[in-house]
């Protein structure tokens, strides 16, 4: 058994279902209690982290500058929210009131899922249409200076 195996064995037995759709759970402010579901956005940040680092190392080793732009911009959203998540994370670790109810955890989570949706947008309208014509590009540049 690995240090780690604890961090990632959540079990949701704890987890009071019923509560999640409480006004107290979202917007109160418990002081001296860290929730599962506060672990959980934990692990969605380093999640997030995580995928926005290999999604960056991608960008920056592929040669196709259409995707690199499209996957570049997908890998600054995920570690901003992802870091933007351990920031919320350790604020509630602090008991700081004003920033760590869970309304606002949530809420980073959505806008970030809403600011997904240019990156998306552009990938599925124009990033063929955009491939097409550089490919048309280059191959009358090969033949304009083969003469």
């Amino acid at each position: 058994m690995n240090k780690l195996t604890p961090f990632f064995s959540y079990n949701f037995k704890g987890l009071n279902w019923r509560e999640l759709i409480t006004y107290k759970f979202w917007f109160g402010y418990d002081r001296f209690v860290m929730h599962t579901s506060d672990n959980l956005f934990l692990l969605a940040a380093i999640i997030l982290v995580v995928v926005g680092i290999a999604t960056l190392v991608y960008s920056k080793v592929t040669k196709n500058e259409f995707l690199a732009k499209v996957v570049g911009n997908f890998s600054k959203i995920f570690l901003t929210i992802g870091f933007v998540e351990a920031f919320w994370y350790l604020l509630r670790y602090q008991y700081v009131q004003a920033l760590s109810t869970r309304f606002v955890a949530m809420l980073i989570l959505v806008v970030g899922l809403v600011w997904l949706y240019w990156p998306i947008k552009y990938f599925l309208t124009r990033y063929k249409v955009d491939m097409a014509e550089a490919e048309r590009k280059a191959s009358r540049e090969k033949y304009l200076n083969l003469k």
